[in-house]
């Protein structure tokens, strides 16, 4: 019975140790998008997107250390399997988005939309953005 299941073990052993190439995101793979500030108290806002196997979508804000509101991130990802979509909403303090992170596999192409309020409803950031992850096969 345990020579059965050796085998698998192994197997599984070879998929999770060797059989996956996981490495670190470099600088190189790591994309800022700038939103559009739409408030003194904001310094900069956007999105970064770090690129591998799976690309990460985190969104940021710095901010005044009074700032107060909420986010609203949508990522509509559409791909030759189909299309799917991704809705985080929060709140924040201090001046900085506490950490979002939004992943999506490609090849696929993803519209964001990201929106940052006051808590009184001013916005305080905006952004939108088409981004090709991979390369999308042609269909003929």
């Amino acid at each position: 019975m345990s020579l059965s299941r050796t085998p698998i073990v192994l197997l599984v052993s070879t998929i999770l140790l060797g059989g996956l190439s996981v490495r670190a995101v470099s600088a190189e793979d790591r994309q800022v998008y700038p939103g559009i500030p739409a408030d003194d108290r904001v310094a900069s806002c956007g999105i970064t997107v770090s690129r591998g196997q799976i690309a990460r979508i985190e969104p940021f804000l710095e901010g005044r250390g009074d700032l107060a509101g909420s986010l609203k991130l949508d990522v509509t990802k559409r791909s030759p399997a189909g299309q799917s979509q991704s809705r985080q909403v929060g709140n924040f303090v201090n001046g900085r988005l506490g950490r979002t992170i939004v992943s999506m596999e490609g090849p696929a192409e993803l519209a964001i939309v990201l929106s940052v309020k006051d808590r009184s409803g001013k916005t305080l950031c905006a952004l939108r953005r088409s981004i090709t992850l991979g390369s999308i096969p042609l269909k003929i």
